[in-house]
C-alpha cells in the first residue's frame, strides 16, 4: 500500500507534467519492436515528445506510455524510467496519430509510479 503521502506527491509530479514540443530529434531514442498484437511495428516513423522536467527528491524517472486510440490501452514504451525528458520513438507509421501519457516514478524501493499525465496526441513524421 503506498502512503497517502508519497500517492499525493506523485499525483501532484504527474499534474505538473507539461508536453513542450514535438519534433523530429531527441534523446534518448527507442524503436518498437513486436508487440503481443504487432500493433506498432509498423514503418519508417517517428515521435519525439519533450515535456516539463518535474523537481522533487522523490523523483525517480518517468515512464512514457503509448497508444494508437484516444483515451485506450497504452504500452509501456519504456521498461525503465527515463531521466531525461525527451523521448524519441521509432518504427511507428507515417502520418498516424499516436496518444503519449506520461507517469512519474519515485526514487524508493520498491518503485512507484504515480497517476497519468494528461494525453498528448502526436502524429509520427518520416525518419529522416
Amino acid at each position: 500500500m503506498i502512503p497517502n503521502n508519497r500517492r499525493l506527491i506523485l499525483a501532484a509530479l504527474a499534474a505538473a507534467i507539461v508536453l513542450t514540443s514535438v519534433g523530429c530529434s531527441g534523446d534518448p531514442s527507442i524503436r518498437f519492436a513486436r508487440t503481443p498484437d504487432g500493433e506498432f511495428n509498423e514503418g519508417n516513423g517517428r515521435a519525439v515528445v519533450t515535456w516539463e522536467p518535474v523537481e522533487n527528491p522523490e523523483f525517480g524517472g518517468y515512464f512514457v506510455y503509448i497508444g494508437k486510440r484516444r483515451r485506450g490501452h497504452k504500452i509501456k514504451a519504456t521498461g525503465v524510467p527515463v531521466k531525461k525528458t525527451t523521448l524519441t520513438v521509432e518504427g511507428l507509421a507515417v502520418n498516424e496519430k499516436y496518444y503519449f501519457q506520461i507517469r512519474v516514478a519515485s526514487n524508493t524501493v520498491p518503485m512507484v509510479e504515480g497517476p497519468f499525465s494528461k494525453e498528448f496526441e502526436v502524429v509520427a513524421e518520416p525518419v529522416r
